[in-house]
């Protein structure tokens, strides 16, 4: 009994010695965001709301920090009309090293493609610029739920029939989503 007893807390120590964090190198990372928005038309000066779905996808590259792709899904309400959105992009990100609650930052870019609903004829072109902040508080050494404050920067292109509702057919949109998702981490 005394060996066994021995065997098991040599094994112990070695496993622990070589444990792995979730976001050392060589690991993958499968997020999903829900996020809600509001969004202000710079030049247009109307308001709309905005609910989305974020998943993003990373593999460590170094410890701590990750690249990959992401693909976001954003449903956008201004009065009767909404308008759905599909971007795909890239994404990295940076964790500071914590043992159960990691700060991290994300940046990515993007390109988008709205179908509007509306009676007007044409899709809207994007590119979005993506910066954000947020904690992963982790529930066991796999599994985070993620809180999440981004900020976006996208330039559209609308098509022509657009000239009804906006003086220009190039324009922006600045928008500040808060979120709420989970994180599992693959190793």
């Amino acid at each position: 009994m005394n060996r066994i007893s021995i065997i098991l807390i040599s094994l112990l120590i070695v496993s622990a010695s070589h444990a792995q964090s979730s976001t050392d190198k060589g690991n993958i990372m499968l997020n999903g965001t829900i996020s809600f928005a509001s969004k202000s038309y710079g030049s247009e000066g109307f308001n709309t709301t905005q609910l989305g779905i974020h998943p993003q996808v990373g593999y460590f590259l170094f410890n701590n920090f990750s690249a990959g792709i992401l693909i976001d899904y954003d449903r956008t309400t201004l009065d009767s009309y909404h308008n759905d959105k599909w971007a795909a992009g890239i994404a990295l990100r940076y964790y500071l090293d914590f043992k159960q609650v990691k700060p991290f930052i994300n940046l990515g870019f993007a390109y988008s493609k709205t179908n509007p609903t509306s009676n007007l004829e044409g899709n809207i072109y994007g590119k979005k610029w993506i910066t954000a902040a947020g904690v992963d508080y982790f529930l066991v050494s796999n599994v985070a739920i993620e809180t999440i404050l981004r900020y976006e920067i996208e330039y559209l292109s609308f098509p022509g029939s657009y000239n009804v509702f906006y003086k220009d057919t190039n324009s922006h949109t600045n928008t500040l989503f808060v979120g709420f998702g989970l994180n599992f981490f693959i190793y």
